[in-house]
């Protein structure tokens, strides 16, 4: 998307002109949510160093869905 409009095209473009529409992405939906709960319990009960970022991709993710959902409106439809 910056090779296509530059930096300052692309903040513009998301900021004004798809303002609260929602983007779908490749790895945020509610299956790859589930699948890294998954990895952060069997990481963690064997005491992996890996959960640590399974754990920190998990969070990011249910932010991006509390965010769509709860601050900007756009409901879960995206996320399926």
């Amino acid at each position: 998307m910056i090779r296509k409009h530059g930096i300052f095209g692309t903040i513009w473009l998301r900021a004004v002109t798809e303002f609260k529409k929602p983007r779908k992405y490749f790895m945020h939906n509610i299956y790859f949510v589930f699948l890294l709960f998954l990895l952060v319990l069997v990481s963690f009960h064997f005491k992996f160093f890996a959960w640590k970022i399974f754990l920190a991709i998990l969070i990011h993710l249910l932010w991006d869905l509390f965010e769509d959902v709860i601050i900007f409106k756009m409901g879960i439809e995206h996320w399926r």
